[in-house]
């Protein structure tokens, strides 16, 4: 499922794919302590985070909005 929010991982480890902001469809393995940015797809088991952003303060929603108004 795709990530709404940007966040802390808190669960041991997750594997997700950034292909939203970054670009490369590869998997990332992520690790407890490690970013997850909203638009971010979790490719494997139900991972925890603790939320840093939502809506508006997302770094997909700054970029939209940096693009929009050129």
């Amino acid at each position: 499922s795709m990530s709404p929010v940007d966040g802390i991982i808190t669960s041991e480890y997750g594997l997700v794919n950034e292909a939203i902001v970054t670009g490369e469809s590869r998997s990332i393995r992520k690790v407890a302590g490690e970013s997850i940015l909203s638009g971010s797809v979790n490719l494997g088991e139900s991972i925890q985070v603790t939320v840093t952003n939502i809506g508006k303060s997302t770094l997909v929603s700054q970029i939209a909005e940096s693009v929009r108004s050129g």
